[in-house]
């Protein structure tokens, strides 16, 4: 029992050393990459194409936020017409669910009547996948509104 207890205290020892060591090499490599990572970030690419400056032709995707954003807008519509007027939507006060519903259906009858006419929201449940064809329904909803006011205009001019 003489020297077991200091072997073991120095290869305690040494094995710290090379922990170390090694936590050193690990930030030096990734000091290293993050380096590198930056400097290709930051220089251009031979083939990237040049900006357009804002000339060039429109993304499609741009008109899903600005019909997401009409939408939002008409649920904050919806929301606060029934809030204001208690007496008309009485049978939507009470819980979120059939809040909800009012919501949708005071947003697009239409799209309200397709998808939840004959299976409303009920307590407890969280239906994404109508959540999202109801929004589809409407943003086509609001496109075809858009462009029947866009062929009127053409057509006063």
């Amino acid at each position: 029992a003489g020297g077991g207890g200091l072997w073991g205290f120095a290869r305690r020892g040494r094995r710290r050393r090379r922990r170390g060591n090694g936590l050193l090499a690990l930030a030096a490599w990734g000091l290293a990459i993050l380096l590198l990572l930056g400097i290709c970030a930051v220089a251009p690419a031979e083939g990237a194409p040049k900006s357009k400056g804002g000339r060039g032709k429109k993304r499609k995707g741009s008109q899903f936020g600005l019909m997401d954003k009409e939408y939002h807008l008409a649920r904050d519509e919806c929301t606060k017409a029934i809030q204001r007027d208690e007496e008309r939507y009485a049978h939507c006060v009470g819980s979120d669910i059939t809040r909800e519903n009012c919501v949708l259906r005071c947003v697009s009858p239409e799209c309200y009547d397709k998808l939840y006419g004959t299976d409303p929201l009920e307590e407890g449940e969280l239906d994404t996948t109508r959540g999202r064809l109801f929004r589809n329904c409407l943003k086509t909803e609001l496109r075809k509104q858009k462009q029947k006011e866009a062929e009127a205009e053409k057509r006063e001019l």
